[in-house]
């Protein structure tokens, strides 16, 4: 039991170190408002899939162990960011 909660506790620390590496690098940050523009300004649909799998694959390997998805919750939350922001 004890070293289940060990294994949990190590792989939440993980993922945790991921996010916020993730969330906070001015890279990422700046790509994805790129990548956010292009989309605005050359797709009609599916805008968030387009940034989401050039986001994907404009990651490094070892931050691939997580699904698109976790990275499209992200990429969500930056461009409401944006959005917010150009409303005010």
């Amino acid at each position: 039991m004890k070293e289940y909660l060990i294994i949990g506790g190590g792989i939440l620390l993980i993922l945790l170190t991921l996010f916020l590496m993730v969330k906070f690098s001015n890279k990422f940050r700046r790509k994805s408002y790129e990548l956010f523009l292009i989309a605005e300004n050359s797709l009609d649909d599916e805008k968030m899939e387009y940034v989401v799998e050039q986001i994907y694959s404009y990651l490094p390997p070892f931050l691939r162990i997580l699904p698109p998805s976790f990275y499209q919750k992200i990429l969500q939350k930056l461009f409401d960011e944006i959005h917010d922001l150009l409303e005010n």
